[in-house]
């Protein structure tokens, strides 16, 4: 050996190894079949049936995860062991639970020697090990026959490694490696996972050689600790210390106990059930009798004589088992590594641009912990959990299983820090997930389950200060009843030390629990039975609930708090609207730090808002970062909501915390629900909503507020919902959830806003100004657009009056002023000047003093000194306290009235005697529902960028199906490349080859053609260049 190894042509010199099967205790993992009488398969479903008697959910989850995916055919599984039932004559697979030949895919025989008959068998499993291992990982399902595989649709790789007598060798095991390793390489689109359901008592470079090889290709090996009781991890699993495509697997019992039989040490990953172990009876081994009854693991067998069951060691031998044909029970860390090699594929079959190692953490992060709190040498992490895994691994890739995995809309999900790092929340299947990008999106670091894996958790909220993270969320843990989590952060999401339950309340409805932080200060909102309860804190890192300090407001019915933060020196305070169930009408506090209580409230936001027969829901509210103005938006639900034009945006604003004008401001477009409003630093507010599923496609639209006026929509995303924007800059990005079916995507829009559609809001302007009591009688007159009729019938607009209720003092007396126009001049050739208006009321005799029978409103002109020099009146009678709301034109001729200079258009409502506790109010309504059609497109802000002075570059959306935006700027004249490249460095396109101006560009990339994927485009402007991935979802 020592001569051999002086070689110059030997590179590696050892002895070829024997190794054995971890069986227990001499490798045979079978028990004997029972009666289907009960459910056998207790490790992937416990509800501690009898037998084994075990415990209540001390499973692996597997129902739940089969809702995400029972696999894909791209994934194979390669089981390098005895290998599976072929028959004897033709050698095609031949078990009833095993026999898909579009399912098996057979290796080759890598233990028999050439020539034997065993040898000419191919991968035909005389020792039946392989069998049952197989079985476990991937038998056939839902085919009403024998049990149920893990990973059903996934593809099986059968490769002999084991002989008979179920023994192994060191080359056997690297062929085997090899072989499995080269099927992905050989077969692009296809991922292999390597179960190694065995062990060698001592390493060898051979072995290390064989990892080594695989984890060069991204190949994961799932290998079993050992049955050595408590003794050393076996090899190739003790090498997970060092390669992280190993994960070393240990074994535990329908009780979550570890295995007694186990093998245990620092290089155990996790832990997944294996069974309770063997009972001989003097040369008998038994895995089903009195004592162990349903205790081990129940799977596949061959479906004829095999030497585990009555022969288990050598021919001849004078031991026997009690384990039987087509299906038996067996115990052994053999039997755990292939639930873990299943849970891998299922992983892989949701998100195939995994590596190993970041399935090994998926699996290490999603686990149960068992035993001593956090990692120990014998669950290492803990006990698998495939539905956790699954979860894990969609967030990877920013997936959830909810179609609200970005709702409600009353708190934030994003948030931005002054580095520019974003740090997003989102639910999925019960549980709540952290994500981090230090890229505007273009990479995002890996997830961070926040809650602790017991499901039913929902609705998270997120906030920053200086860098310190806050999460808050709800957990539904029975009926009526939740808890309130929190989290913090205190290293800008790297670590999540602090996590614990602050308050446990039961209430009807969900909580919604909503978080804001300032300065040193943290508030958080949520709803109980009594109203709202609030939890602040002005410690920066509050480690437990003694840190909080407990107050309520609102209703008993108040619903959907929402909560932001204002600064009016020196004091903080925390602003705060809700929803009211009983009344329908939204309501504002505001919570002051100095004095530690709630005050300015109840404020009822839109009893200022004339209608009947509305419902105000779902606010959200913000602040321009560092002042004290406040900004709140809600939906607005017309009686029953059948057209789309009783579903509306409504939105005011305060000059600070505890100021709110009676002026009120409305959008209308394609039906609006779940608005999310965020103030910037630029005095400029950026509104999202999504559009009501029961008008079909739901959109998300984009809208900006330019301190007077709403810009048009936007059309950000289709087929999405429950948009959130992000706060406390000047610019702002937005999250959402989209897709059709689950997964569904939780999508991040691009660094860039979206450009404010080059249209005059006073286009689609009507102002309103009405007369309101508390109780919710209204008289309303709305303005639309005033018009001059030329003399070749065109139309010219004239502008109503700019009004804005921080410089005007609005009353009773005066607000009907606010329907004139602006001063114009009367051209030589107008015919007629138009008014388009409508009037409206509802209870309206209760506002005044004096019966009225109907409402006269006169439109007139004014010259220069405010004469009156042209009138004209409309009545409408007031039938039955009311007068529905008709939208009506009235023209004032202008013969002899032309060349007039510095007129004024107006509308005067005279007369009228007012009760006492009426109060007047101003809205600004932007109706965009006729807008055209190419304005509901995407326009990217580069078209208005007017100076550009770097190179930069990047797509939208990403990830992406099937095409996507990529945009890059150059600052000057230069020669631009932008290509796209596989993963693996193969030029899919080249979209640009040419020199190019100064400015901003967008060109499409369509990847129709191609398969899911992580591909970059690299981009060159001079000597410029930089790299991005992008990922291609289908």
């Amino acid at each position: 050996m020592e001569e051999l190894k002086k070689s110059p042509h030997i590179i590696v010199a050892e002895p070829n190894l024997i190794g054995r099967v971890s069986y227990e205790p001499n490798d045979p993992y079978f028990k004997g079949t029972s009666p289907a009488t009960y459910p056998h398969q207790w490790a992937l479903k416990n509800t501690g049936q009898t037998p084994p008697t075990g415990t209540n959910d001390a499973d692996i989850d597997i129902t739940e995860a089969w809702d995400i995916s029972k696999g894909t055919s791209d994934i194979i599984i390669a089981i390098l062991d005895s290998c599976i039932p072929l028959h004897s004559y033709y050698y095609t697979p031949y078990h009833p639970d095993l026999d898909d030949p579009n399912k098996i895919i057979l290796g080759s025989d890598f233990i028999d020697r050439p020539g034997t008959i065993y040898y000419t068998e191919g991968v035909r499993d005389r020792y039946g090990h392989g069998t049952h291992v197989a079985g476990i990982a991937g038998a056939e399902s839902n085919n009403g026959i024998g049990i149920a595989g893990i990973a059903s649709n996934c593809k099986l790789l059968a490769i002999q490694v084991f002989d008979r007598y179920g023994w192994g060798t060191i080359e056997s095991f690297f062929n085997g490696v090899v072989q499995a390793v080269n099927y992905q390489r050989n077969n692009p689109g296809k991922k292999v996972v390597i179960n190694f359901s065995g062990g060698f008592w001592e390493w060898a470079e051979t072995i290390e050689s064989a990892v080594a090889y695989a984890n060069a290709y991204n190949v994961l090996i799932i290998a079993s600790a050992g049955n050595m009781y408590g003794d050393t991890v076996l090899c190739p699993a003790e090498l997970s210390s060092n390669y992280p495509n190993v994960i070393a697997v240990s074994s535990t019992d329908a009780n979550d106990l570890f295995s007694v039989f186990s093998s245990q040490g620092s290089e155990v990953c996790v832990s997944a059930p294996g069974g309770f172990g063997v009972e001989q009876v003097g040369n008998t081994f038994y895995y089903n009798n009195t004592s162990l009854l349903g205790k081990n693991i129940f799977a596949t067998t061959p479906n004829y004589e095999f030497n585990m069951a009555i022969d288990p060691y050598y021919e001849n031998d004078p031991y026997s088992t009690d384990i039987t044909q087509n299906y038996s029970y067996v115990a052994g860390t053999s039997m755990s590594a292939p639930i873990v090699s299943g849970i891998a594929a299922l992983i892989l079959s949701v998100n195939p641009n995994l590596n190993p190692s970041q399935i090994r953490l998926i699996i290490e992060q999603s686990a149960e912990d068992k035993g001593y709190q956090g990692f120990d040498n014998y669950y290492g992490y803990g006990r698998v959990n495939a539905y956790q895994a699954l979860l894990l691994a969609l967030a990877n890739f920013n997936k959830s299983v909810n179609q609200t995995g970005t709702g409600s809309n009353n708190a934030r999900k994003l948030v931005k820090e002054t580095t520019s790092n974003y740090h997003l929340v989102f639910s999925s299947g019960g549980e709540i997930f952290y994500r981090k990008t230090t890229d505007a999106g273009n990479n995002w670091l890996t997830p961070i389950r926040l809650s602790t894996g017991n499901g039913n958790n929902n609705y998270p909220s997120i906030s920053e200060s200086s860098g310190r993270l806050y999460v808050t969320w709800q957990r539904n843990t029975s009926s009526n009843n939740y808890d309130i989590y929190f989290a913090a952060s205190t290293n800008a999401g790297s670590n999540w030390n602090i996590k614990y339950v602050l308050n446990s309340v039961t209430v009807s409805t969900d909580p919604l629990p909503s978080i804001q932080a300032a300065s040193t200060y943290e508030m958080i909102v949520f709803r109980y039975g009594s109203g709202i309860k609030s939890y602040w804190s002005y410690y920066t890192t509050p480690t437990d609930q003694s840190y909080w300090v407990v107050r309520t407001t609102g209703f008993s019915t108040s619903y959907s708090p929402s909560v932001t933060s204002a600064f009016q020196s020196p004091t903080y305070y925390f602003p705060m609207v809700m929803s009211n169930s009983s009344d329908n009408h939204i309501y504002y506090y505001y919570f002051d730090t100095y004095t530690s209580n709630w005050a300015g409230g109840p404020n009822n936001l839109s009893s200022i808002m004339p209608g009947s027969n509305s419902i105000h829901i779902t606010p959200s509210i913000t602040s321009i970062p560092g002042t004290s103005q406040v900004h709140v938006a809600w939906k607005k639900l017309i009686g029953s909501g059948s057209t789309i034009y009783d579903h509306l945006i409504i939105h005011r604003k305060s000059t600070n915390y505890n100021s709110w004008p009676n002026e009120w401001f409305g959008t209308y477009y394609n039906s609006q629900e779940y608005p999310s409003i965020s103030a910037l630093a630029t005095n400029k507010v950026d509104l999202l909503y999504h559009t009501p599923s029961q008008f079909g496609t739901q959109y998300i639209y984009k809208m900006r507020f330019n301190s007077s006026y709403w810009g048009a929509p936007t059309s950000i995303a289709s087929n999405a919902r429950y948009p959130s924007v992000s706060s406390g800059s000047t610019t702002a990005k937005y999250i959402w959830t989209s897709g059709s079916s689950s997964p569904y995507t939780v999508i991040l829009s691009s660094e860039l806003l979206q450009k404010e559609l080059e249209l005059d809001p006073l286009d689609y302007y009507t102002r309103s100004v009405a007369w309101l009591d508390s109780v919710g009688s209204y008289l309303e007159i709305k303005l639309h657009p005033i018009y001059l009729t030329l003399k070749d019938g065109t139309k010219k607009r004239i502008d109503i009056t700019p009004a804005d209720l921080e410089t005007y003092n609005l009353t009773l007396s005066n607000s009907w002023d606010l329907l004139s126009s602006v001063q114009f001049e009367v051209p030589s050739e107008a015919v007629e000047l138009a008014f388009d208006y409508s009037v409206s009321g509802n209870n309206i005799k209760n506002l005044f003093a004096e019966s009225i029978n109907s409402v006269t409103p006169a439109f007139g002109l004014l010259n220069e000194k405010d004469e009156v020099i042209a009138v004209t009146t409309q009545n409408h009678l007031v039938d039955s306290d009311k007068i529905g709301e008709v939208r009506k034109q009235v023209s004032l001729n202008l013969s002899g009235l032309t060349d007039q200079k510095n007129t004024k258009a107006v509308i005067k409502l005279e007369g009228l005697k007012p009760r006492e506790g009426v109060f007047a109010s101003l809205g600004h309504i932007e109706d965009y529902s006729g807008l055209p059609d190419q304005y509901q497109k995407q326009i990217d802000l580069s078209q208005e960028v007017a100076e550009v002075n770097e190179y930069a570059i990047s797509n939208y959306p990403n990830p992406f199906n099937p095409s996507t935006n990529i945009q890059y700027s150059i600052k000057e004249a230069v020669f631009v490349t932008l290509k796209v490249y596989d993963i693996l460095g193969r030029e899919i396109a080249t979209l640009v080859n040419e020199e190019k101006p100064v400015g901003v560009y967008t060109i499409n990339f369509n990847g129709s053609g191609l398969s899911s994927g992580i591909y970059c485009y690299r981009f060159q402007a001079g000597s410029f260049i930089q790299t991005k991935k992008m990922i291609l979802t289908k």
